[in-house]
């Protein structure tokens, strides 16, 4: 069958798309620009882990991509942490 078990190569459904790093650039430049005026700015973000598929290695054809796309929606575990400019820092887990 010309298959293999391999290492498995997750992709993200959204990459770094010429849309998000301008997006990017213009955030960052209007924060320099808080910034100077002496704002308090708190960042925040959001991260999960998946806590569903926990494969690492799947079967394959040969010469083919072994990747997996991950699910939209999937359980996981939501990590929310925040940092401002006074340095402190706020987390939430759910």
């Amino acid at each position: 069958m010309r298959m293999s078990y391999r290492k498995l190569r997750r992709l993200n459904l959204l990459t770094n798309t010429e849309r998000c790093l301008v997006l990017r650039r213009l955030y960052a430049g209007k924060m320099l620009g808080y910034l100077e005026r002496g704002y308090r700015v708190i960042n925040i973000d959001e991260s999960w882990l998946s806590t569903t598929d926990c494969r690492h290695m799947k079967w394959g054809e040969r010469n083919k991509p072994n990747t997996l796309s991950m699910p939209e929606c999937a359980s996981r575990i939501n990590i929310i942490a925040a940092l401002d400019t006074e340095g402190r820092v706020y987390l939430s887990m759910t």
